[in-house]
């Protein structure tokens, strides 16, 4: 399932529900949005990434509204940090965060809670080619502004939802954000040394 297909069956999977309203990013339109991250993973595929935005207000006198941002790799080879053979099995899922936000959204549309929700899927491949930007101690510019040096290539998942968040914030005023990522191992020391702000 490549980043445009996922887009696709996302929305087929809301035709008839009436109460959304989805948007689809293209490469084009994630680079104007100045989502640098992204990008930076996603240019070692020759398939094009996808952001899908889900928007649900079931209470339009209401401020609050839940981000719920997941982590959509389509494949993960750990791109030029390259993951074993054997760690590679399985990496057709590392798109569960993306799934798991756009059906939490779907359920919630359905029994049409009183709440407003937006669901961010970021959707890449991280794979290995000439155009990939992410080489290790590569500097990567991120939505908020802020630089990241990338020093391993399969903490993508990291990257691209760093995106996600500032998108939900910016773009459709989260004011609660809830993240659902694959992140494996390196979610133990990840959030213990890098704090990631949203400005």
């Amino acid at each position: 399932m490549y980043p445009e297909i996922f887009a696709q069956d996302i929305q087929k999977v809301f035709e008839g529900i009436d109460n959304v309203k989805i948007t689809i990013l293209d490469k084009k339109a994630i680079i104007e949005n100045k989502m640098g991250l992204l990008p930076a993973v996603a240019n070692g595929s020759h398939n094009d990434p996808r952001v899908v935005i889900i928007e649900y207000i079931g209470n339009p006198n209401s401020k609050e509204k839940i981000g719920l941002v997941g982590k959509g790799i389509t494949f993960d080879s750990g791109g030029y940090s390259l993951k074993p053979a054997a760690s590679m099995i399985n990496m057709k899922f590392d798109m569960s965060g993306a799934a798991i936000v756009c059906s939490t959204l779907l359920a919630i549309a359905k029994i049409e809670r009183a709440i407003n929700v937006v669901a961010v899927a970021c959707l890449t491949e991280n794979r290995i080619g000439g155009h990939a930007l992410p080489l290790v101690e590569a500097v990567a510019t991120a939505m908020n502004g802020k630089t990241v040096e990338i020093l391993n290539t399969d903490a993508e998942g990291c990257l691209v939802l760093a995106d996600g968040i500032t998108y939900a914030i910016r773009n459709n005023n989260a004011t609660k954000i809830i993240d659902v990522a694959t992140l494996t191992g390196v979610i133990r020391g990840f959030f213990r040394k890098v704090r990631y702000r949203c400005i």
